[in-house]
């Protein structure tokens, strides 16, 4: 569904089961429209102090002190991400001036404009960097409901239409403290915010569970293919011991040969980016190769048509299967699904079978097991990474080919109904994530009433 038509429905649902408010007044400010009567428009910098952080500083000017410090990273959506908190050195005014007070909002210069934060002292001495705008609000202004509002105008594009992005959108100190919220009286503002505390909590709890099922049915395919490409379909049939770890045994009809016997891997080559074009050829890199497995070229990067003969040699065609060799995707198999030819970049390999069923080699790499083995071997340095040689060198189990045939068509069904199930689920977290925002932004902008 189109995403204008998904918030327009939204919107009626909301309004189908909440109540407006008795009467609204025209808020003076063009782009919020009205609001309910009552309720003012105030601009930021008359509803709390804004500060921004401090520039780095990585050395002892020789009364400094150590602390923990925030950075952009740091902010999520209404929570402060600790797991990653570093540390800067600050003089003893820079304690003073930057230091993060309980329930202070914190705002994101950068990045995803208006990303906004509320603390809650997880961290007892904390401080900010100058990628975030810091703001203690004054008396009689609530800071979960503002935080919420930040939520609206967020994810709603209004900060984006305001600030300037000629090159990288900046949500400023001078730009934040006259931008035009919209306020209750305190009691209402508190109503508010205690209402979708437990609306957003609920809507949550269920989000979460629903990724835990996703997990259990991705655990539930990779099971299947670890279980089909390792012992096949028929659990009564005779099995003979091996002298390979991760195998133990195979069924006795079956034998055991390294990848390298049965297919090749041909790695790509490292093109010149000074040879890119506007419209040609897709070049696939790493960066084209999804975590979930998936091929995208609409932002790869292209090249003239000719070396599709100069570089034939990686020359990627439909249905070809290319595996990442480095980095956070190392391991991470796709299938090329494009009529339109491509090439391949270095550090992305594709697999050519030789005496293997095409979709029977794609289950084996894209088996657990086999991952395992990546990691075994690739991940020692400061990044992952591996050889053509070295994905090449691991025992398979090998059934006789109309054997393979079978399980893959088994498979195909198999993680066909599974991955239907797993996308049913992302799209109701992709519509209850889009309800939690909707009823966010009609909460604290009046349009319905809960308080």
């Amino acid at each position: 569904m189109p995403g204008n038509q998904k918030r327009s429905d939204m919107t009626l649902s909301l309004k189908k089961y909440y109540p407006s408010y008795p009467a609204y007044q025209d808020s003076g400010v063009a782009w919020i429209g009205k609001i309910p009567e009552g309720w003012k428009t105030k601009k930021m910098k008359y509803i709390g102090q804004i500060s921004l952080g401090k520039m780095l500083q990585n050395e002892n000017t020789g009364t400094d002190h150590l602390r923990p410090y925030l950075r952009a990273q740091n902010i999520l959506w209404e929570r402060v991400d600790v797991s990653d908190v570093r540390d800067m050195w600050f003089s003893p005014d820079e304690l003073q001036k930057h230091r993060i007070r309980k329930n202070d909002l914190l705002v994101s210069e950068g990045g995803e404009v208006g990303r906004t934060a509320l603390w809650d002292e997880s961290v007892k001495e904390c401080f900010v960097q100058n990628s975030i705008n810091r703001i203690s609000l004054f008396k009689d202004h609530e800071a979960k409901y503002v935080l919420y509002q930040f939520e609206a105008f967020g994810k709603g594009k209004i900060f984006e239409s305001i600030v300037n992005q000629v090159s990288i959108a900046h949500l400023t100190r001078d730009k934040l403290k006259e931008i035009s919220f919209i306020l209750p009286e305190h009691n209402v503002q508190q109503a508010i915010a205690s209402y979708l505390d437990s609306k957003t909590a609920l809507i949550d709890q269920i989000i979460t569970r629903k990724h835990r099922l996703i997990e259990l049915l991705q655990e539930k395919r990779a099971a299947i293919i670890n279980q089909a490409v390792t012992r096949g379909l028929n659990t009564a049939v005779e099995m003979k011991l091996i002298n390979v770890a991760w195998l133990e045994e195979i069924p006795k009809r079956w034998s055991v040969q390294k990848l390298k016997h049965v297919a090749k891997a041909i790695v790509g080559f490292a093109f010149n980016s000074d040879d890119y074009i506007h419209d040609g050829i897709p070049l696939i890199r790493i960066g084209n190769i999804r975590p979930d497995g998936t091929i995208a070229i609409e932002d790869a990067k292209r090249l003239p048509l000719h070396y599709l003969d100069t570089y034939r040699f990686v020359r990627v065609d439909r249905g070809a299967l290319l595996m990442a060799m480095t980095g956070a995707t190392i391991g991470k198999v796709g299938k090329y699904l494009f009529e339109q030819p491509g090439l391949l970049n270095q550090r992305v390999c594709k697999f050519l079978p030789v005496s293997i069923d095409e979709r029977y080699l794609r289950y084996i790499l894209k088996s657990d097991r086999y991952f395992e083995y990546i990691k075994l071997i690739g991940f020692g340095g400061a990044q992952p990474n591996i050889s053509d040689a070295q994905l090449l060198d691991y025992f398979v189990a090998i059934p006789p080919l109309t054997e393979q045939q079978e399980i893959a068509s088994n498979l195909d069904s198999k993680t066909a109904l599974i991955d239907q199930a797993i996308q049913k689920i992302e799209d109701s977290i992709a519509c209850l994530t889009e309800f939690r925002s909707s009823l966010i932004s009609h909460v604290v902008t009046g349009k319905v009433k809960v308080a």
